[in-house]
């Protein structure tokens, strides 16, 4: 970790160093031989003030020593004659090995100036023409600027491949409305050129000639003007000499017309030379070079490496600095470890033989922390990951076992649905110890049925199905809602449902008696299951509405062998032997033919609910007139079995007489098989 913070420090001062280094790049480096200085400016190749010199004839720099001390101009051929001119053109203020060059000259203001009587006075329209294919009026470092309070100035470039033509305008009706330093508007204004600009000239006009401003403002006038170069005064608007100034602008310079690949194809002609590059400037055609880092110097002649072990002095003292092209390198003598970095890790002594043990336990410490960190967080990513996974899939189950159906009814009819909850699979699998095999209370043909315990302490069944038929989502829906609401004492209550399982699963209240398939098919004494009880059953099953449609293979089946045993005549031997053994095969028969006729394909043939449940109660009345007189001894067992199976609240003899029940009520006998006959199948 050390030697990467040393490491990282070394960039950083070698940054820096660059970056100082860029200041003093532009040094004036020139041909052997060549004069590198014109008074006061570096004069750097390409640039020259004699033939061989610079670079082409666009690059020629006449120093003039009329002036002390001597001043360079930048000058160009004429085009007739291809000879240089004789008088300077723009005065060289600074070169730029970065592709810029400052320039100023005599007339740099265009003006127009009216007489008090509102006629036109003195009129000057600027114009500028450079004349040289390599340079141009730099977009970024320069603005058009207008000062005036009645001046709406144009600049128009027509001498140009580019028409280009902008304005400004500046008002002002009071010299009191005109602030210092202020450009935007009011006594001045600024825009900006476009790129490649070569030559341009000012034109004016104005609303009123200045007539309402002369006093205080004869004079519009307009320039380009260096960024920064000109800080406006409201005594400019009546200064009378301030078309005399001479206004800097920075123009941008590149090598020939090619692009950098287009260069590089013709070596003796391209122009950057050893360890530097070439670079595309943005205002036009051309290209431009620059050292690479880590060298310094005149990229047109050849840069030379930068000893970073003398400029930066980046070692610590008791490292050695070891200078390579474009960089450099630290080491530590022998006997000392570390970056060899002064603002690194240094170099410092190596522990001795005892103390070394103690870093490498501290080293192997904090690499197995590392490591524990790293698998601690990638087990808890996974986990999340795990977890958000889990929580799209139950998304998706709920909503494909028809949860949004489910909440949408809820939120329609919110009197009746709040009886049925809506339970997470979380909930379910706590209640029944994760499924657990031990609480299993039975096995059907469309799956399995746990016991389990909420957190409120309800005993509960958890009906947990095998597969769901996604064409009846709907109808099941439907069911869930209005089983969930009939309170009967004969009808196992539905409490909720689970939808975020791969099927859904079924919450009903726990029913500790067992199913009415249990009370009828199991091998059981201790149950009365005569024929009047269980015609009893059927008659109170035809009463509680027939709203399941979900029937088990077993019963499906069972339907079958029933048609097939009346239509063989048959019957007999399906029927429990317990109740062929009561010798009522007449009635048999007459519910087998009552149960054939419900079962009938064609739905016109078959009878109403009402009409079975009064063919049962008839059966029922008739049954109940043909039980024989019964003996004293015989009243008493049918006393003792029968407080086995029915809840009797008052029972004696004068309850029977003539074989038929005279004056027992609903409410004296009350069937404790209501518990029995409930089923969660």
């Amino acid at each position: 970790m050390a030697m990467g913070f040393g490491c990282m420090l070394k960039e950083v001062a070698l940054f820096a160093a660059m970056f100082t280094l860029t200041a003093t790049s532009v040094a004036a480096q020139t041909k052997p031989e060549c004069q590198s200085h014109c008074g006061n400016i570096n004069i750097p190749y390409p640039f020259g003030t004699t033939n061989g010199c610079n670079i082409s004839s666009d690059f020629f720099i006449r120093c003039n020593t009329t002036f002390n001390p001597p001043k360079p101009f930048l000058t160009v051929p004429q085009s007739e004659t291809g000879r240089l001119t004789s008088y300077p053109r723009f005065e060289v203020l600074d070169i730029s090995l970065d592709g810029h060059l400052r320039i100023r000259r005599n007339n740099s203001v265009g003006y127009n100036c009216y007489n008090k009587s509102i006629e036109s006075g003195e009129y000057h329209i600027l114009g500028f023409y450079l004349g040289i294919g390599n340079f141009s009026i730099s977009h970024t470092s320069n603005k058009f600027t207008a000062v005036g309070c009645d001046t709406i100035a144009f600049i128009n470039s027509s001498f140009t491949r580019r028409n280009y033509s902008s304005g400004c305008l500046t008002f002002c009706g009071n010299i009191a409305d005109v602030v210092d330093g202020s450009c935007s508007g009011i006594g001045c204004c600024q825009t900006d050129i476009p790129k490649g600009l070569m030559s341009y000239y000012v034109n004016f006009n104005s609303r009123r000639n200045n007539s309402n401003v002369w006093s205080f403002n004869p004079c519009s006038y307009g320039f380009i003007v260096e960024n920064g170069a000109y800080n406006f005064s409201a005594s400019d608007l009546s200064n009378s000499s301030f078309s005399e100034n001479k206004f800097p602008i920075r123009l941008d310079w590149k090598i020939g017309n090619k692009t950098c690949r287009e260069a590089k194809t013709n070596p003796e002609s391209y122009a950057c030379k050893q360890y530097s590059s070439c670079v595309d400037p943005e205002n036009g055609p051309g290209y431009l070079c620059k050292c690479l880092p880590g060298f310094d110097g005149n990229p047109y002649l050849g840069c030379q490496d930068i000893n970073e072990c003398e400029t930066l002095k980046p070692c610590n003292r008791n490292g050695t600095c070891q200078n390579t092209p474009g960089s450099y390198s630290c080491s530590c003598p022998e006997g000392f470890i570390g970056d060899g970095l002064k603002n690194g890790t240094g170099c410092i002594p190596k522990p001795s033989g005892e103390s070394f043990p103690i870093l490498v336990v501290a080293l192997a410490i904090c690499l197995s922390i590392g490591l524990l960190v790293l698998i601690t967080g990638i087990w808890w990513l996974c986990k999340t990951l795990k977890r958000r996974k889990n929580i799209k899939l139950k998304q998706k189950l709920f909503e494909r076992n028809g949860g949004l159906l489910f909440q949408k009814k809820m939120s329609s009819n919110g009197s009746g649905l709040d009886k049925a909850k809506l339970f997470s699979s979380r909930e379910l699998e706590a209640a029944t110890g994760q499924y657990n095999e031990d609480r299993i209370l039975g096995r059907g043909g469309q799956g399995l049925v746990y016991k389990g315990m909420l957190p409120d302490g309800r005993i509960v069944a958890v009906k947990k199905s095998k597969t769901v038929n996604e064409g009846f989502l709907e109808q099941f829906i439907n069911e869930i809602v209005i089983l969930s609401q009939i309170e009967h004492r004969n009808v196992v209550k539905l409490f909720g449902c689970c939808l975020e399982t791969e099927v859904p699963h079924l919450v009903y209240e726990f029913i500790p008696n067992g199913t009415l398939s249990h009370f009828i098919h199991d091998q059981n004494e201790e149950y009365l299951k005569s024929w009047d009880i269980r015609l009893r059953i059927a008659s109170e099953v035809a009463r509680q509405k027939a709203i399941s449609t979900f029937g088990s293979r077993e019963k499906r089946g069972l339907v079958s062998h029933f048609m097939s045993s009346m239509e063989e005549n048959h019957l007999l031997n399906i029927v429990d032997a317990e109740i062929v053994k009561d010798g009522q095969n007449d009635e048999v028969v007459a519910v087998a033919q009552l149960e054939k006729r419900c079962l009938n394909l064609n739905g016109r043939y078959r009878p109403t609910m009402m009409e079975v449940a009064v063919e049962l109660e008839r059966l029922r009345t008739r049954q109940a007139d043909c039980i024989p007189p019964t003996q004293p001894n015989q009243v008493e067992l049918i006393a003792r079995e029968s407080r086995e199976s029915w809840d009797i609240t008052s029972f004696s003899i004068e309850h029977y007489t003539n074989c038929s029940i005279t004056s027992a009520s609903e409410s004296d006998v009350r069937p404790l098989m209501s518990d029995t006959t409930r089923s969660v199948n």
